[in-house]
């Protein structure tokens, strides 16, 4: 599973330092999964903090039409 396009991926993310993102965000393709797919490293970012801030991430059809997660 791609970590930018599923909430268990994107709560990962958040999870690590800076730094360590940063170095994974250089060197993974944010590919597009769904016409809701974040595909850039600034979306990234945004989703990122909104994670934790909130304490959880969400994921509304990113990766699959019709899926949505929380985690």
């Amino acid at each position: 599973m791609p970590l930018h396009a599923v909430s268990g991926g994107m709560a990962l993310l958040a999870s690590f330092p800076d730094a360590e993102i940063r170095e994974i965000l250089a060197a993974t393709d944010l590919s597009r999964f769904t016409s809701k797919s974040v595909t850039n490293a600034d979306a990234v970012w945004h989703d990122i903090r909104t994670t934790r801030l909130k304490g959880y991430a969400v994921n509304r059809e990113h990766f699959r039409e019709g899926v949505c997660g929380v985690a």
